[in-house]
């Protein structure tokens, strides 16, 4: 959760991304430290527990929106 963390931005719900190992399955969907996840497949994401609960459902795709900058972005990652 965001709160847990140093995070200026305005936003006070969403799961922070801290950090993203180079050659990993986030750096290649193109995730980047400082984003924040908002929501996964129409659920709005306030912490971990629900990230977890949607990813969870083994979806095949998955509708994010990310916070990145101040600036919201909609992405696909899956099929």
């Amino acid at each position: 959760m965001i709160e847990e963390f140093a995070y200026a931005g305005k936003r006070d719900k969403g799961v922070l991304i801290q950090s993203v190992e180079q050659g990993s399955a986030a750096e290649g969907v193109g995730f980047r430290a400082g984003d924040i996840i908002v929501e996964t497949n129409g659920v709005q994401i306030g912490s971990t527990k629900d990230l977890a609960g949607v990813a969870a459902e083994r979806a095949s795709r998955y509708r994010l929106v990310i916070e990145r900058g101040g600036r919201l972005i909609r992405s696909q990652v899956g099929r």
